[in-house]
């Protein structure tokens, strides 16, 4: 298996993991009795989900720059070779 290969597989698995993060709620165990504390909850735990897929996306970002230029300085040494 190539460099570029790997590169773009962990790419792969980080988008794969920023697309699977749950949705929980900030509350914790208990859910508060005012509506208001509960849109709260799932408000912030939206919000560190967001957070959290956010950095995931960008390191799959990164490793596929990464393969991406792997792959392509390979092609252009075959040319030369």
């Amino acid at each position: 298996m190539t460099l570029a290969a790997v590169t773009g597989f962990v790419a792969a698995w980080y988008w794969l993991q920023a697309s699977k993060l749950p949705l929980e709620p900030a509350w914790g165990a208990v859910e508060p009795g005012d509506a208001e504390d509960a849109h709260m909850g799932w408000t912030a735990g939206m919000m560190k989900a967001f957070i959290d897929s956010a950095e995931l996306n960008k390191k799959a970002a990164r490793w596929t720059a990464a393969s991406v230029a792997i792959a392509s300085t390979a092609g252009m040494l075959a040319l030369f070779a």
